[in-house]
């Protein structure tokens, strides 16, 4: 198992974590994961992939293409920058 894997495995076993996710966390539980969230593109990767998981139906999921992901990872660098330098 990778780290981001590990990484993940414990994200989506956090329950404050899918609280905040669901939009059922707390105040402080929002914060916390909002900051967390915004500290580094690989928070972002991995709140996406959790979202994912949590989101996907049991009967037969659909894994996004590597090339989702990519592009998905392209725009997350972006809006990052974006977010702590005001610019691209």
């Amino acid at each position: 198992m990778t780290d981001e894997e590990k990484d993940l495995n414990e994200l989506i076993n956090n329950e404050s974590f899918l609280r905040w996710l669901r939009g059922t966390s707390s105040s402080a539980e929002t914060k916390k994961w909002q900051n967390w969230h915004a500290e580094s593109v690989k928070n972002w990767k991995l709140t996406r992939k959790a979202k994912k998981i949590i989101s996907m139906p049991f009967n037969n999921p659909e894994i996004p293409a590597d090339e989702e992901w990519n592009e998905k990872d392209k725009f997350d660098k972006h809006f990052l920058r974006l977010i702590k330098y005001g610019k691209t």
